[in-house]
């Protein structure tokens, strides 16, 4: 399992890193809520089911 972890080098205020994270919640809510999957997809093509617990 990864995860993942801000740095400064993002050179993101984090008003700025807050507000997309808010941005990301809400798009995967929504996703979930419509009974779709978030799946993640490796270079080289592999996939895998992200679970999420809202």
């Amino acid at each position: 399992m990864s995860t993942i972890t801000w740095s400064s080098g993002t050179h993101l205020k984090k008003v700025d890193l807050v507000n997309r994270a808010l941005l990301v919640y809400e798009f995967v809510d929504g996703e979930l809520r419509a009974g779709n999957q978030v799946v993640r997809r490796d270079a080289e093509g592999r996939e895998q089911l992200v679970k999420i617990f809202l």
